[in-house]
């Protein structure tokens, strides 16, 4: 039989979607749920929850996030001061670097492109800083943006690489990740079309972050061809 559950309070409930649409509420909503008895096979195994059950709202199968995070292999932690659920690996409290203000560019770099647009491998990103690069008489194959950082924050993580834009040229990209005039990080020999390398910078104490993008040339390669390179999802942490 069934059992019945009257007043049940939405908001205050942590639970993963396994099928259809999110239903949500901005303000904690009472709704009238049905608990069944559901089977959990993970990778072919049946797993039984050691606490709560999953239900059906209209349509939609609920159960509990936890249940299904630790049967995954992924620890699970609700982070109250914030409301955040974290999956896995927990990053910390952090500041998207494109969301502060940049203190200046040179070249062609763009940081307002349209969530989504910026694209590498087939995979869309959310956000970004996109650069344009070309050796030419008018350009020296450089672009860049600074951000003053003031001391803030210790660590930049970040993906780069080649924008599907440019997948099919042959020069290759180069991007330097400077700090006070110092060569943090640099990252060469970027290829159109491959996925995107991960980046993780000390930036303890650095009073002005420079992220600069390069064309890298020689004489095989033609200097008609511009390049997009791309620095995505910049995270900055105190």
């Amino acid at each position: 039989m069934k059992e019945k559950i009257k007043g049940f309070i939405y908001g205050c409930v942590v639970t993963s979607l396994i099928t259809g649409s999110v239903a949500y509420a901005a303000n904690p909503t009472s709704i009238e749920v049905y608990f069944k008895d559901l089977k959990y096979k993970i990778d072919g195994l049946d797993k039984t929850p050691s606490e709560g059950q999953g239900f059906i709202y209209e349509g939609t199968t609920y159960v509990p996030l936890r249940f299904i995070g630790e049967s995954l292999g992924k620890n699970v932690e609700w982070d109250g001061d914030t409301e955040t659920i974290w999956v896995g690996k927990r990053e910390g409290r952090f500041t998207g670097l494109t969301s502060l203000k940049y203190a200046r560019t040179d070249g062609e770099v763009w940081t307002d492109e349209k969530p989504g647009t910026i694209e590498i491998a087939g995979t869309k990103y959310k956000n970004g800083i996109r650069a344009m690069v070309k050796n030419s008489s008018s350009s020296d194959g450089k672009a860049s943006i600074d951000y003053n950082l003031n001391g803030n924050y210790k660590r930049l993580t970040a993906l780069v690489g080649m924008d599907d834009a440019s997948r099919n040229v042959k020069a290759l990209g180069i991007i330097k990740v400077i700090g006070d005039g110092k060569e943090l990080k640099v990252i060469s020999k970027l290829i159109g079309g491959d996925n995107p390398i991960n980046v993780d910078v000390d930036v303890t104490g650095v009073l002005k972050l420079q992220i600069v993008f390069e064309v890298d040339y020689d004489k095989n390669y033609n200097w008609a061809e511009i390049l997009w390179v791309d620095f995505l999802e910049p995270k900055l942490f105190e």
